[in-house]
């Protein structure tokens, strides 16, 4: 039986992510996100993880596939808490997110 609450939709998507113990990063990495829903975001890092604590911070920087205005690459942040973890990947509940602006490489596109 699935226990979300909110359809969660497949999107593969390049990202960052930190785990946090208040303001110190306790974790950081690379990854690909597997799927995402309003309530919350699965992925999977690209080296394994150490088994994260239940309800541990994490903000993913999440690469958007949307740029704005055609010029800018954007990306979604999120902040939330690990709701499951095992090595080869994770889940987050989203308690906030934001769209950020970011530099735009040469090559990109």
């Amino acid at each position: 039986m699935d226990r979300r609450k909110k359809r969660r939709f497949p999107m593969q998507r390049e990202l960052v992510y930190y785990v946090r113990d208040g303001k110190t990063v306790v974790a950081h990495g690379t990854g690909v996100t597997l799927d995402i829903s309003s309530n919350g975001a699965s992925f999977r890092p690209a080296e394994p993880l150490e088994p994260l604590k239940s309800g541990a911070l994490i903000e993913l920087s999440i690469s958007w596939p949307v740029w704005l205005g055609d010029e800018t690459p954007i990306r979604l942040v999120i902040f939330g808490k690990v709701v499951r973890s095992m090595a080869d990947w994770a889940a987050c509940a989203i308690d906030q997110h934001e769209f950020r602006t970011q530099a735009r490489r040469r090559d990109a596109r």
